[in-house]
């Protein structure tokens, strides 16, 4: 179950839905801050890295590099950096996919360890016996 869904329902045991209205709304205004907050904060920071880049460039044609090669370095940097980005993103949607798995489905280690053993019985007992060799005479 997820936390939300957890302050949610100690939310509303014990209280009716009209004395839980105004918590709710609470609830919902302080996840809309934090999601808002959330997008400022990326924003600023994308300008921070923009900012960063332009500064690298600028050192590098300061130090004597030719404009055209400091372009490429920094997009050379750039580059590694969305490739890094984006397998970050991967890595979050495959995590994010599997939650829904992790929350029906609870392992129960005893339990896990009989339902591999009951299998085992069963396939072992629906698999064919070992056949004897004949015997030579």
């Amino acid at each position: 179950m997820s936390t939300i869904a957890k302050i949610l329902g100690l939310m509303l045991a014990g209280r009716s839905v009209a004395d839980s209205t105004p918590m709710f709304g609470r609830l919902l205004s302080g996840i809309a801050a934090v999601v808002a907050l959330a997008i400022l904060s990326s924003i600023l920071a994308g300008v921070l890295v923009v900012g960063m880049i332009y500064a690298a460039y600028a050192a590098l044609v300061a130090h004597g590099l030719e404009p055209n090669a400091a372009m490429m370095i920094m997009a050379g940097v750039i580059i590694i950096m969305t490739g890094l980005m984006v397998n970050q993103l991967f890595v979050t949607i495959r995590r994010i996919k599997h939650i829904p798995a992790q929350v029906l489905v609870r392992k129960n280690p005893l339990a896990e360890r009989a339902t591999k053993l009951g299998f085992a019985f069963v396939d072992g007992f629906m698999s064919q016996p070992p056949q004897a060799p004949e015997p030579k005479l």
